[in-house]
Formats: structure tokens, C-alpha cells, sequence
């Protein structure tokens, strides 16, 4: 079988940025225009955040994007004009912002907070205000995926999965012209023949179908595919 072409993204090229607020590491964080790696995607902003206690981070969006928080460890906060939306683990937060918009990201613990902080662009914005979805990786399913994403209107589809060892899935793209993005957040994978880890990520193109096996119990990924 016809591998893939794709490029992975090793955890340790990663750019990392300290400040008071947190610990923030980028997979892409362009500001405005494409890079090598997502030339073809719309795919603006990927980061793993670590945000203090009591911190705050304020975003003001420099392009219309569609925005999705998902927190891994820690409750975490929202605010957006008069919105407030605060979620935990097993759940997400997704909007849809136009350029100049601005939201805040809190932790109101005591203790530090881990999330996934994900802008795509947004050529044709949509209103979208800030909401919350629940997840539950336990639920018996034929897939260890589960999709986060049920609106028409967005650009991409949305998934995470937590397989067991050995664990394999096949997933199949709604087109072959997607660009299609994971991220492994725990444990480890191969993922159409290459092998990732934690804080790797992988962007693959031209593909129909990619096999994924989990290599270690409690193997945790996002799958994001961006239509084109």
C-alpha cells in the first residue's frame, strides 16, 4: 500500500515561550501567513499551554479563525465579551471570532493547568459564540475515536481517541484533497508507518485512508482534518 506524503513535526522542535503567565510550546504558531509545513491547510495556530494559577491570557485575533481550547489536566476558563464557559477534561470549548475579537483564557486553580489552544482559519466566518462540548473516551464504541465536531458550517473535523495496546483504527478522510494533522498527547503510535510520540505531531496529504495502531496502553491523539 502507497504510503502518505507527509512531514512529522518532532516534539523537540517545538518553540517554547516562558513568561509569568505559563509555559506555552508551539507546534505552528504563525501570525498571518502560511508556512512550509501548512501551506496547503488553514491551519494558523497549534500550541500546548501550561497556565498558571490565578493567570490569564488575553488573544486578540489578528485574522478570523475558528477557535478550540481542550483542556488535558485542570479546569479552565473562558471569557468572551459577556460570555463566560468554563469546562474540565473530557470536554471542549469551540467559537468562531472575526478578526479584531478577543477572548481570555483563565485558571482560576490553584494549581497550574494543561490545554491544547487550536486557531484554523476562517475564510468565510460564521457566528459561532463560545460553547461546550462533553466527551467520554469509556463509552463502548466500535472506534477509540470520537468526534468533538458536529457543525456543518466548520472547516475541519475534530477528533481525539484513547486506545488500548496495540489498538488499531483506520481513518478515513471525507476527501482526498483534506489536509489531515495529530497531535499525540500520551504514550505512543505509528501512524501511517511513522512512528510518533509524545508532543510529536504529523501533517499527511494526498491520502484517502491512514492506519493508526496504538504502541503502549492509554495512547491518547487528536486527529484534526482541515477540507481544502
Amino acid at each position: 500500500m502507497k504510503t502518505a506524503p507527509g512531514r512529522i513535526l518532532i516534539a523537540g522542535n517545538r518553540r517554547t515561550v516562558e513568561t509569568n503567565s505559563g509555559i506555552f510550546i508551539h507546534t505552528f504558531d504563525c501570525t498571518g501567513e502560511k508556512d512550509e509545513v501548512n501551506s496547503s491547510s488553514e491551519l494558523a495556530f497549534f500550541s500546548e499551554e501550561m497556565l498558571n494559577s490565578d493567570a490569564n491570557l488575553e488573544v486578540e485575533l489578528n485574522e478570523s479563525c475558528w477557535v478550540l481550547l481542550l483542556p488535558v489536566t485542570g479546569d479552565l476558563g473562558l471569557v468572551q465579551e459577556t460570555t463566560e464557559v468554563n469546562i474540565g477534561p473530557e470536554e471542549i470549548i469551540m467559537m468562531c471570532l472575526e478578526k479584531g475579537q478577543t477572548y481570555s483564557i483563565r485558571n482560576k486553580n490553584k494549581h497550574l493547568i494543561h490545554y491544547l489552544h487550536v486557531r484554523i482559519r476562517a475564510q468565510e466566518p460564521t457566528h459561532f459564540p463560545p460553547s461546550a462540548r462533553r466527551f467520554n473516551f469509556s463509552t463502548p464504541v466500535a472506534s477509540p475515536l470520537v468526534q468533538l465536531n458536529e457543525d456543518a458550517s466548520a472547516p475541519f473535523k475534530l477528533s481525539i481517541g484513547s486506545f488500548a495496546g496495540r489498538q488499531e483504527v483506520d481513518y478515513d478522510l471525507q476527501s482526498s484533497s483534506s489536509l489531515l494533522f495529530t497531535h499525540v498527547l500520551a504514550g505512543a503510535f505509528e501512524f501511517e508507518g511513522r512512528l510518533l510520540e509524545v508532543g510529536d505531531g504529523l501533517s499527511l496529504w494526498d491520502c484517502e485512508t491512514v492506519e493508526v495502531e496504538a504502541l503502549s496502553n492509554n495512547a491518547v491523539l487528536i486527529i484534526l482534518e482541515l477540507f481544502n
